[in-house]
């Protein structure tokens, strides 16, 4: 929802919406939120932002996985930049402490609490689904033009296919993107449940069940 061409480092919920977020999922975030937030009903209202969800079952690590195994993934300045990560299990905690004391119109960020280089996360993530990642590497400056204008032509010739790179794509493992969750800690009492380290080793459990 936030991404648009800068990168996002210690950024907390005050932190402004983009002009034009760089996709339409990131839009159709935007629009909701802005639309609960003016909404005056008699109803509380208290909205959530997990940062990348992860855990057995995402459709987004299905959707990696397929790329990656067609050969359709290239890391992006060898991944070598920091994102964060929330565990689904953390986001339900973070959901039942916001019921308990979040209060009314405030936005909190929830994250595991980690800080990990695109690579090493994905790297991780992917193994355990027993999928290696190769290091078939793409510059920046090479990458990001091209999404822009695979994007174009894609919509000029009206194609209902997926685009086989998109920016939002591209910001996922080509953007920085850091969140500070001060208030989710200090109004929600919010605490991880899971490492990221902890939720990794529980998910390659299940899968060699």
């Amino acid at each position: 929802m936030l991404q648009d061409k800068s990168d996002l480092f210690d950024i907390d919920e005050t932190y402004p919406y983009p002009k034009e977020p760089n996709s339409y999922y990131g839009k159709s975030k935007m629009l909701a939120e802005q639309g609960i937030i003016a909404f005056n009903g008699n109803i509380q209202k208290i909205i959530l932002r997990p940062t990348f969800i992860y855990g057995k079952g995402v459709n987004a690590i299905k959707t990696l996985k397929e790329k990656i195994k067609s050969g359709g993934f290239s890391w992006i300045d060898k991944g070598n930049v920091w994102m964060e990560m929330v565990y689904v299990k953390n986001v339900v905690e973070g959901i039942v402490m916001a019921m308990s004391n979040g209060k009314n119109n405030e936005i909190y960020n929830i994250t595991d609490h980690s800080k990990l280089t695109v690579k090493a996360f994905l790297s991780d993530l992917m193994a355990t689904e027993n999928v290696s990642i190769s290091n078939k590497n793409t510059p920046s400056f090479i990458a990001k033009p091209a999404a822009s204008i695979v994007e174009k032509l894609w919509k000029i010739f009206k194609l209902k296919s997926y685009p086989p790179l998109t920016r939002f794509d591209l910001s996922f493992i080509a953007m920085n993107r850091q969140y500070k969750t001060t208030k989710a800690i200090n109004e929600l009492k919010y605490k991880p449940i899971y490492t990221t380290e902890d939720a990794l080793n529980e998910m390659r459990k299940n899968t060699s069940c």
